[in-house]
């Protein structure tokens, strides 16, 4: 996951290299525990409903989370949030977590 972030920071953020070194100072900072890699299967069933690329994120969060916070709208689709919801998972972009919690 660290990984698929630093990615992401570098392709849409390149004009802004503090970013990555602040998101790794904020890490070090917060309570952040690593999660397993999902099992074949979950990624699998998650496959059902979302890309082969993002199957394993929702599998992970569908598994080990309450909140997912994306802004893959792929994510946003019926399908995928019936099943977060059947298993307690909400999805959320991250202004509207911030709505939530100020």
């Amino acid at each position: 996951m660290f990984e698929e972030i630093q990615r992401s920071l570098q392709v849409k953020f390149s004009d802004q290299p503090p970013l990555l070194s602040n998101l790794f100072l904020l890490i070090g900072a917060a309570s952040i525990g690593m999660i397993a890699n999902p099992t074949a299967t979950e990624v699998r069933t998650a496959e059902a409903v979302i890309s082969k690329k993002d199957a394993p994120i929702l599998a992970s969060a569908l598994t080990h989370c309450d909140y997912l916070l994306t802004l893959d709208n792929e994510f946003f689709n019926s399908p995928i949030i019936a099943v977060a919801r059947d298993k307690n998972l909400t999805i959320v972009k991250p202004g509207e977590l911030i709505r939530r919690v100020i």
